[in-house]
């Protein structure tokens, strides 16, 4: 018995020493670097903002987000089902319903499915999915689009970027010669039992990004590492309300 008692302590004092050690390879490796902006918006510009997303009334769910490409496959399309579902658990109509392709973050789906998500639930491939395609995401506002999806439409929102702490945020990452700009923002809206699954943000490069290409191709483009020195730098900031 104390033979047995001491081997589970062994093994995990293993494991403690081997989780330790990845999370410190990890920072290491990643070096990655942050700030707190902190009381950017009054109580009074959150019931705006809160407003205004509930007037816009246009929500698109996690699945039918990134489909909307300029090229939106690379040679995987596949004919529509007769009832005009994919023939495919990893494959959504295109934004026209012309054809099935890959999902836009198919590589997202994967990994959840197959880890069962940050909590490694145990559930059927089927109810898996749909915990994170239920979950809704607001228009994405951006400095280079026009009228309800441009960045001066959204209010209270664009204050975090007059602010003169984003400023000093900005300069310290992207010091001079280098330029910076608001390039876009996201809201995302979580239903109760819904989650965000564990992915890679979309990374940008200066010919690729997802207005052109799958967000699935420039995460892998970004992760194999043969585009680097095409990368776009971004900061990215999260806000909760």
């Amino acid at each position: 018995m104390w033979k047995f008692a001491g081997l589970v302590a062994l093994l995990g004092l293993q494991v403690s020493l081997s989780r330790k050690w990845r999370k410190e390879a990890a920072k290491n490796e990643r070096n990655d670097n942050w700030s707190i902006l902190e009381n950017i918006w009054t109580e009074e510009d959150i019931k705006q903002i809160k407003n205004q997303m509930r007037t816009r009334g246009l929500f698109r769910t996690a699945t039918n987000l990134d489909n909307h490409a300029i090229n939106d496959h690379i040679g995987e399309k596949t004919a529509l089902n007769q009832d005009g579902t994919c023939p495919h658990y990893l494959m959504l109509p295109n934004s026209r319903r012309e054809y099935c392709a890959l999902a836009g973050r198919f590589d997202v789906g994967v990994h959840h499915i197959l880890s069962g998500g940050p909590q490694s639930k145990k559930m059927y491939r089927e109810d898996l999915v749909g915990l994170i395609g239920s979950t809704f995401f607001q228009q994405y506002f951006s400095h280079i689009k026009d009228g309800p999806d441009s960045l001066s439409s959204v209010g209270a929102i664009s204050k975090v970027f007059a602010s003169e702490q984003y400023k000093k945020v900005s300069e310290k990452f992207c010091p001079s010669p280098k330029k910076n700009h608001q390039e876009m923002m996201a809201l995302t809206v979580l239903l109760p039992g819904s989650e965000l699954a564990v992915h890679y943000d979309n990374p940008y490069f200066m010919e690729f990004s997802r207005e052109t290409t799958p967000v699935w191709l420039l995460v892998a483009l970004r992760q194999s590492g043969v585009m680097n020195e095409r990368e776009v730098p971004q900061i990215q900031g999260v806000a909760y309300m």
